[in-house]
């Protein structure tokens, strides 16, 4: 079960890791901040450092495992 826990949680690292990655470069509202003569834009990553989002997939799936283990259990208990 680890070893799947551990699997399925670098799974959901990668494609979060793929997602934010695309999901900044593509914003919109970022560009025409940018474009604008009388605006400095500085970033702020933290959600995007491996550590951030190896927390939040390994929370995704917890996650997914106490709900699918409450609907074992209480199917169980019915």
């Amino acid at each position: 079960m680890i070893l799947v826990k551990k699997y399925i949680t670098t799974i959901f690292y990668k494609i979060l890791k793929f997602l934010f990655l695309f999901k900044v470069m593509d914003d919109d509202t970022l560009a025409r901040l940018i474009s604008m003569p009388n605006t400095i834009v500085t970033s702020h990553q933290a959600f995007l450092t491996e550590e951030a989002l190896k927390t939040i997939a390994e929370s995704i799936v917890q996650s997914f495992l106490e709900f699918f283990s409450s609907l074992q259990t209480n199917e169980i208990q019915s």
